[in-house]
């Protein structure tokens, strides 16, 4: 099977200041993926209220995924931006649940 370049874009709504953060390709170990300060330049130039994600064109992902987003989960906490799991495939969503509930 033939691994998917990882990718990341971040869409802004500057009328709502609500993000969306879309994931594309594989977050597998072996691939190179988007590392967080990429992302954190983007939120930070977005200065959003709220960032959702949308995994629509997410491939595989494992442990890699889950730290870039626990990653994201705590610089939204640290900066009370709205963080929206409701995009996430829903073993992805649990896991960050429960990494994000202690």
């Amino acid at each position: 099977m033939t691994e998917q370049a990882a990718g990341l874009e971040l869409r802004r709504d500057d009328s709502t200041r609500r993000s969306v953060l879309l994931l594309r390709g594989d977050w597998v170990q072996g691939v190179e993926t988007p590392l967080f300060p990429e992302l954190r330049a983007l939120l930070n130039a977005a200065a959003p209220q709220e960032l959702a994600l949308d995994c629509s064109e997410l491939g595989q992902w494992d442990s890699l995924l889950m730290a870039f987003l626990l990653q994201c989960h705590g610089y939204c906490r640290d900066l009370d931006i709205s963080f929206s799991d409701d995009g996430l495939p829903d073993n992805a969503r649990r896991l960050l649940g429960i990494a994000t509930s202690v």
